[in-house]
């Protein structure tokens, strides 16, 4: 029930007209739908995961052995744990990819295997296997618990045959001189191929295939200088058409840039490609949405649309103005002069449907 029908018998005058009351009655029920529907903080994932990357070759025989040991054992004690973010980076052999070779060349690595454990080597040899897995198992345990500098979100959307992976992050702290990137790569898991110390039908595990964003291996810049705790952004990432499947995953990592020009990783998270988030309204509608800022407003246009509700979000997911709007109309206006710097969701509701879009205002 909604808390402002609490309040309902008290705002309706004893004198009103029955017809008064009814629309009164209506409009508290549009509110608390509406309210409802657009009370959404960004569902970030701030806990600190840990990225284990296994540097490896499939010519390699110790790959094929201790390390093999040591990382499909850590895997089966903590797939499912949204905090563990494992990764086999085949820098050289039949699984080698550009991508994998510059990542594993940024950490200066020597031979292989080689583990890192978000950005040092743990030194894994073939007598220790168990130990370093329970040390790691611990490691990720402890990390989950602590909030991490920078939270995330990835979701994957389709638009017809192709993708969207849109990529939200939020400081869940003041950020001093950072000079944050996220990149987003393609990871498959039970991947059958030959590797040196096993067999030719070896099952890999979430072999990093590629990079998804062509500019830099890196990926696009995120936070960069001195950023205030709560702030927030997004950063959209075409894909092409490609088959999603349970083992074909999407890789979110956060990475900080140093002054010597290498990369330390902060944060990651990883979604299965079939997990698709899609909106309520058909895309191609979607699309012809317009939101445009003036100097004193921000004006709406749904061209061919019938706008029944429009609402302003601000970054930390807060209802800053709710307009119920009557009669056939396409278009809403929300005023601008008292609104500060920052992102903000524009939802509109149509005919039972919800399109929303992103705005950033800078002045």
């Amino acid at each position: 029930m909604c808390i402002v029908s609490l309040c309902l018998k008290r705002s309706i005058n004893k004198t009103a007209s029955k017809k008064e009351i009814t629309m009164l009655k209506l409009k508290f029920v549009i509110f608390c739908l509406l309210l409802a529907q657009f009370s959404f903080a960004q569902n970030y994932k701030s806990s600190q995961s840990t990225l284990v990357i296994k540097k490896t070759a499939d010519w390699c025989p110790f790959c094929g052995s201790y390390g093999w040991d040591f990382f499909h054992g850590l895997y089966t004690d903590v797939k499912n744990n949204p905090d563990a973010i494992l990764i086999a980076m085949h820098y050289s052999g039949g699984l080698q990819n550009a991508t994998s070779l510059e990542i594993t060349n940024n950490f200066n690595l020597q031979g292989q295997p080689v583990f890192l454990v978000n950005n040092a080597d743990i030194l894994v040899n073939s007598s220790n296997v168990n130990t370093k897995i329970t040390q790691v198992k611990s490691t990720i345990s402890s990390n989950g618990q602590l909030v991490s500098p920078i939270g995330v979100d990835l979701s994957l959307f389709k638009t017809g045959n192709n993708f969207t992976a849109t990529i939200s992050a939020k400081a869940n702290q003041d950020l001093n001189g950072v000079n944050t990137f996220a990149g987003l790569y393609l990871v498959r898991n039970n991947l059958v191929h030959n590797q040196s110390g096993r067999n030719t039908s070896a099952v890999h595990i979430n072999v990093l295939e590629k990079n998804l964003i062509a500019e830099s291996t890196w990926g696009k810049p995120l936070f960069t200088g001195n950023i205030a705790k709560n702030n927030t952004t997004s950063v959209d990432v075409p894909i092409p058409s490609f088959a999603t499947s349970a083992d074909l995953k999407l890789l979110l990592i956060v990475w900080n840039k140093l002054p010597n020009g290498s990369y330390a990783f902060l944060n990651a998270q990883m979604i299965n490609s079939n997990s698709i988030t899609t909106s309520n309204v058909d895309l191609s509608i979607a699309e012809s949405l317009s939101v445009s800022p003036s100097e004193t407003s921000i004006n709406v246009s749904w061209p061919g649309r019938k706008i029944d509700a429009a609402v302003l979000i601000n970054q930390l997911g807060q209802m800053i103005s709710l307009q119920k709007i009557e009669g056939q109309v396409n278009e809403a206006v929300f005023s601008k002069p008292s609104l500060p710097v920052g992102v903000y969701q524009i939802s509109i509701i149509s005919e039972g449907k919800k399109a929303t879009k992103s705005i950033f205002l800078n002045e």
